[in-house]
């Protein structure tokens, strides 16, 4: 699989808005070495052409990257780095997963990579490899009201079948053609 041509593919399409903010390869390992963790490689080439921002399709979803140094979950514009995300999601949103949600096994496997204007969450499930050799692994969405919906097998899948094809179940479909990259603004 050759994802470098996919994420141009992706640049063809898009109307790109603002300046992307490529991640550089070792921003992408130190972040998998302090958290223990190899990011799935359709994700790391996707950092690395685009970096963090909105992509507008069929939903509209804000996707954030490893920063380097790690910011704090302190809001500000443009969002925040992968590692405020998740500390954000663990320190508010989810104090209650195991009291509303009817798998709270299954979120707390989940490494969060991105948030919605509905304030639904994606995550991989770090448990669930679904191709070794590029290290991908499932994508999925928490909705605010705790359903909790597998999505794609890769976050390649995601983005093309899912943002920018079908859309999410019991979800609003939005209709961005061509679609929208809106690149973070720099911190």
């Amino acid at each position: 699989m050759d994802h470098e041509k996919t994420w141009d593919r992706l640049l063809s399409l898009a109307k790109i808005e603002g300046q992307l903010r490529p991640v550089a390869e070792g921003q992408l390992d130190k972040f998998e070495i302090r958290r223990n963790i190899k990011l799935p490689q359709s994700y790391r080439w996707f950092c690395k052409k685009f970096g963090p921002g909105s992509i507008r399709g069929q939903i509209w979803i804000n996707i954030t990257a490893p920063e380097d140094p790690p910011a704090s979950a302190t809001p500000r514009p443009g969002g925040h780095g992968i590692e405020a995300l998740n500390e954000d999601i663990w320190s508010t949103v989810f104090l209650d997963v195991d009291v509303y949600c009817p798998d709270p096994k299954l979120i707390r496997n989940g490494l969060f990579f991105g948030s919605d204007i509905y304030t639904h969450h994606y995550f991989w499930n770090t448990n669930e490899v679904t191709d070794r050799a590029n290290n991908e692994l499932a994508v999925y969405v928490v909705f605010r009201e705790w359903k909790v919906y597998r999505l794609a097998d890769s976050f390649e899948s995601f983005i093309y079948d899912i943002c920018l094809g079908k859309g999410i179940p019991d979800h609003g479909k939005l209709d961005y053609d061509p679609p929208l990259f809106e690149a973070a603004p720099p911190i």
